[in-house]
Parts: C-alpha cells; sequence; structure tokens
C-alpha cells in the first residue's frame, strides 16, 4: 500500500481508510435526516480516492475505498451498486478482506433469503467462497476469526455439518468475546 500519495484532511492514505470507516459508522449511528446527503458526500470523496490510486497503480487501495463505497451503497439499498462495487475490488485486488467479507454477506444474504431451495444454495456456496478466501489469507486474527464464523454459519446452511464442528471448534480455541463465545457454541445445533 503506498502510504502518502495522497493527503485528505491531513491525514495519509491509510488512516484515510480508517478515517471513513469510522465516518460510516458514525453517520449510520447518528440516523440524522442528512445521513443520505453525508453519505452521498463520501462517496463522492472516496471516488476521488479511487481513481488517484488507480493513477498511481495502487490497486489494493483502490480496492479498500471500493469496498467502503460498497459499504454505504448497502446502507443507502444500493445493492446492484453495492455488488458492481465489490466486483471490481475483486477484480483490482482478489484478496481485499473487506471485499470478499462485504460479497460473502451479500451472498448469504441472498441465500438465506431466498425462496427456491436451489438459488439458496448457490449463493450460500459463492458466500463461502469469498469467507474462504479471507479465511486462507487474512493478515489479521479478527478478519480470519470474522470469516471462520461467517463460514460456519453457511455451511450449517449447507448442511456440512462436520465443516461446522471444524470451524467451531477452531473459534473456541480463538475467540475470547464473551458474547461472541455463546453464538459460536451454538453453531452446529441447527435441527
Amino acid at each position: 500500500m503506498v502510504e502518502h500519495f495522497s493527503q485528505e484532511r491531513g491525514k495519509p492514505t491509510a488512516k484515510n481508510f480508517d478515517f471513513y470507516r469510522r465516518e460510516i459508522r458514525r453517520i449510520r449511528k447518528e440516523e440524522s435526516k442528512d445521513a443520505a446527503r453525508m453519505f452521498d458526500s463520501l462517496l463522492v470523496e472516496l471516488s476521488g480516492k479511487i481513481d488517484a490510486a488507480k493513477d498511481l497503480g495502487s490497486v489494493s487501495v483502490a480496492a479498500d475505498h471500493l469496498a467502503l463505497m460498497a459499504r454505504i451503497y448497502a446502507l443507502r439499498g444500493m445493492l446492484t451498486r453495492r455488488e458492481a462495487s465489490l466486483s471490481e475490488a475483486i477484480a483490482l485486488d482478489g484478496n481485499c478482506e473487506m471485499a470478499n467479507l462485504q460479497m460473502g454477506d451479500h451472498h448469504y444474504d441472498i441465500g438465506f433469503r431466498t425462496q427456491s431451495e436451489d438459488d439458496a444454495r448457490a449463493n450460500l456456496t459463492k458466500a463461502v467462497r469469498f469467507f474462504q478466501r479471507v479465511y486462507e489469507t487474512a493478515g489479521t486474527n479478527g478478519a480470519v476469526n470474522q470469516s471462520a464464523f461467517k463460514l460456519a454459519k453457511c455451511h450449517e446452511l449447507l448442511g456440512n455439518n462436520h465443516r461446522v464442528m471444524e470451524l467451531k471448534n477452531f473459534l473456541l480455541e480463538n475467540v475470547s468475546d464473551a458474547g461472541l463465545l455463546d453464538q459460536i457454541r451454538n453453531l452446529g445445533s441447527r435441527p
């Protein structure tokens, strides 16, 4: 990642990413009547960041920022734009953790809500592919644990009980958060 190619609000790029994540979270929690306008402003800023990163050949920075845009699109209910942003992010950097996690979530949500059993299975299988990529390549324990939990949920719905138990055991050894541990212990208890 290029650290100094852009100075938005006086912060290096890596810090910008965190700044935008915090801004998205803040706007979402505020529930302001101006939230849509504030999200649109962030989309414009992020678009500029993405273009600058691409111009400099920083595909991982561009992919991270595309994933942030996708998060805003999801919050705004623009699921087609979300999927397009995530597809572009993954095309730029196939190992972008945030994009792969969100694309997995996208297919999980569709698979969980669809009426057709075949469509549900197809979308859950796609979700597994994206979560598995993060599980295998993530650079942080948090991303590995998050993807392992999501993988376990998908495998549970797909009826892959052996894989659910493997992931459950992995998570029980690696997660210390009490609230999450309760959810992990419940994995594999679906009839």
